[in-house]
């Protein structure tokens, strides 16, 4: 387990997959792709959602903001 779960609440309640080659199965098997970063400065595993269709919240990280656009609801 990675030393940060270890350390959280997390533990236990999530698994790190690794690399893998099947990537769009996965997105779109996901309720939700959230992605919380401070530093990333193009979050691709967010536009892997997008093209999923997967809805998520991003941080003002980078160019997170503008890979998502406008897109909050009204």
């Amino acid at each position: 387990m990675h030393a940060m779960f270890k350390v959280s609440d997390v533990d236990g309640n999530a698994h790190l997959l690794g690399k893998r080659p099947d990537t769009p199965p996965i997105n779109a098997a996901l309720d939700n792709a959230s992605f919380a970063s401070y530093v990333d400065t193009f979050p691709n595993v967010r536009g892997d959602a997008m093209a999923s269709g997967i809805p998520g919240v991003v941080t003002n990280a980078g160019d997170s903001t503008s890979l998502v656009g406008d897109t909050t609801a009204a």
